[in-house]
């Protein structure tokens, strides 16, 4: 997959910004920019909140089907229940290596989402977070250079 940006969408986006400043006077285009910025950390932080209870989601998924796996690895070798295992029969018998696989498809599916959902913030969440705490500082000097442009 290549990081190049198709030629048509790198035009929409020169139309895009040269709609949003050139042709404006000084303190017109700074206030754009100002409204911008704000709409931007509005969405980034919006973003940010459904990732996050996205994530969420998927890691309570990951315990419960963590506790779910747990369960049905003892189910049938735990000795306590005599309906489902004894030491004269398997109670599976021609079951147990498609319920070996079963248990194997549930271990995997709670490794990948965990491992998917840790991803995704590291790559998707976080960045997010710091993007606005970082362009805090951004706003201050737009006010300071919107002074200017007066």
């Amino acid at each position: 997959m290549s990081s190049e940006i198709p030629q048509e969408e790198q035009e929409q986006r020169v139309t895009y910004s040269s709609s949003l400043l050139f042709g404006k006077p000084p303190l017109e285009a700074m206030e754009v920019l100002k409204v911008r910025q704000a709409q931007l950390r509005a969405i980034n932080g919006e973003l940010a909140e459904w990732f996050t209870a996205y994530g969420r989601l998927r890691l309570h998924y990951v315990d419960e089907l963590k506790k779910l796996l747990s369960r049905g690895q003892d189910l049938f070798v735990n000795e306590n229940n005599p309906k489902l295992h004894n030491k004269k029969i398997d109670s599976l018998g021609l079951v147990s290596p498609m319920w070996n696989s079963v248990l194997k498809i549930a271990a995997d599916e709670a490794a990948l989402f965990d491992q998917s959902t840790r991803k995704m913030g590291k790559d998707i969440i976080a960045p997010l977070k710091l993007f606005n705490r970082h362009n805090d500082s951004n706003l201050v000097e737009m006010d300071d250079l919107c002074t200017l442009a007066d």
